[in-house]
């Protein structure tokens, strides 16, 4: 136990997009770790995103950036679901420093932070670009001094 203990959670929550031809399908759900199954959660996120980053904690999840299917742009905003009612909202207050696809994001308790992806969605290009959401302000800034080491995207946070 203390401060820093993992807190383990009964369901994981993911947020997703399926493709298929000019199509853009939002897909939001919950498995349940104790029954091992899977059912929707609506509505969803505000508007359709693929290509996104999620970091939380044991009380709500933050979903950020990704790409908006038409027109092709990429966008700075940032999601937050409640796990307790399932309930999705936008965060302007939290949104990236810096429209990115194909982040990665990773946190603890009290921040995560979405790092690298491409700021175009085509032709792609890198980023090193490092942003942190404090949950307890659900807000969002850039933190140079966490840049990662080289522009990557389409990279995975643990």
């Amino acid at each position: 136990s203390g401060a820093n203990a993992p807190t383990v959670s009964s369901s994981l929550y993911g947020v997703g997009n399926n493709c298929k031809g000019l199509f853009f399908i939002g897909s939001n759900s919950r498995t349940t770790y104790s029954t091992e199954t899977t059912s929707a959660i609506t509505p969803g996120l505000p508007s359709t995103r693929y290509c996104i980053a999620a970091a939380g904690n044991a009380c709500k999840g933050f979903f950020a950036g990704g790409s908006v299917p038409f027109p092709a742009s990429v966008s700075t905003s940032t999601c937050k679901v409640t796990f307790s009612t399932e309930v999705i909202v936008a965060v302007p207050n939290a949104s990236l420093s810096q429209g990115r696809q194909g982040l990665a994001a990773a946190g603890n308790a009290c921040k995560g932070f979405f790092s690298g992806g491409t700021p175009t969605p085509s032709p792609y290009s890198g980023a090193a670009t490092a942003d942190r959401t404090t949950y307890s302000t659900e807000t969002t800034a850039a933190v140079p001094g966490a840049n990662i080491c080289s522009v990557r995207y389409n990279l995975a946070g643990v």
